[in-house]
């Protein structure tokens, strides 16, 4: 064997210039299509504008979620009246002042969903607390007679499934 590289198969290969095709291809690299830099700069800001989009639109939940939680239903301790979507502003505390008369006379009511026969009714009778009113005693609903409290539980599941049934036409 000769030492001479001059016939040799070798002879011809840039060493250098086959690792960089190396590397390229095994990177994904080779065969692909380049893509121009305006189109480059159009996904990025297509990405950017979507992403944008999607913190905005979750943004509006959170403000509508928060402003749904500040709305009760209260009841008027002289009158009786009930309004049920009172919007509470930051800073108020029990009892709200009565947009009718500007007196602070409202107070959290409770929700019964029972009937004077023992079944459950789909729609809640309001009922203000006998301690609002500086009443001794447990509350009693004036619809079925049942005792409320506050966080009045809701009848079992049983009864409201055959309330609902019943409803059906």
């Amino acid at each position: 064997m000769s030492s001479n590289n001059a016939g040799s198969l070798l002879s011809d290969i840039d060493i250098a210039d086959t690792g960089k095709k190396a590397k390229k291809e095994a990177s994904g690299g080779g065969g692909g299509v380049e893509v121009p830099g305006w189109a480059q700069a159009l996904i990025i800001l297509a990405a950017l504008g979507i992403a944008g989009w999607t913190v905005w639109s979750f943004s509006g939940s959170t403000n509508k979620m928060e402003a749904s939680s500040r709305e009760r239903v209260l009841i008027d301790v002289n009158t009786g009246e009930v309004f049920e979507s009172y919007r509470i502003s930051e800073g108020d505390s029990v009892p709200f002042k009565n947009p009718d008369t500007g007196e602070n006379t409202l107070w959290p009511a409770e929700e019964c969903f029972w009937t004077v026969e023992g079944g459950a009714s789909l729609e809640p009778h309001y009922v203000l607390l006998d301690e609002y009113k500086g009443l001794p005693g447990p509350t009693k609903c004036p619809v079925c007679g049942r005792v409320v409290k506050q966080h009045n539980p809701l009848p079992p599941i049983e009864v409201l499934v055959e309330a609902a049934e019943a409803a059906q036409p």
